[in-house]
């Protein structure tokens, strides 16, 4: 859990840096975002047992651009172990067993920004904001093993979340909703 946290910090003081060494020049005053999370990765629907088939939490970041008031988009990525059970036909049966492979999850994310809408004040504290985003999950291994959960699928949810600034561009935001992958995410964001 140590390497979790300091991975994670990491992440976050590697995206402050580079963003705000370009944020200048390219204008992007308080439009860009970028964050760090770690989100629960249960998978209920792809294990046979949920408490025994635990997996890893995710780990990733985003980056987000405010394109109005309201509404923003942007790319995420992570990474996490992901337990999987795999199969092979050894010609008279199946050969099981269980393990975990690195697994990275990448796609769009967007999201509307309800507090433009309920005061129109520039830039709150509080940002709630409802979150649609789509992507894939992709994890090493052999192809010719059958794979549960499959080694590429879909991932895809919508979300309800909030942010708190706790000083001035940087704070906390979690997340609660239903995806494939994930359900609740909670992480450190910065606006530029």
């Amino acid at each position: 859990m140590k390497r979790v946290g300091v991975l994670f910090l990491f992440f976050i003081s590697l995206l402050t840096k580079v963003v705000n060494c370009n944020a200048q020049d390219l204008a992007f005053s308080n439009r860009l975002s970028v964050g760090a999370y770690i989100s629960d990765c249960p998978l209920e629907r792809y294990s046979f047992n949920s408490s025994r088939d635990d997996h890893s939490n995710i780990i990733g970041v985003f980056v987000d651009y405010k394109f109005t008031p309201t509404l923003s988009g942007g790319v995420y990525g992570g990474y996490n172990n992901m337990f999987r059970w795999e199969s092979v036909w050894t010609g008279s049966n199946f050969r099981s067993w269980g393990g975990t492979s690195p697994t990275y999850h990448f796609g769009l994310q967007y999201k509307v920004h309800l507090m433009p809408l309920i005061v129109p004040v520039r830039q709150s504290r509080i940002d709630l904001y409802s979150k649609a985003k789509l992507g894939r999950v992709v994890s090493d291994g052999d192809r010719n093993v059958v794979s549960t959960p499959p080694r590429t699928f879909t991932d895809y949810g919508v979300y309800a979340g909030m942010a708190f600034y706790l000083f001035g561009n940087f704070g906390l935001f979690a997340e609660y909703g239903f995806g494939v992958v994930s359900e609740k995410t909670f992480g450190l964001t910065k606006r530029f």
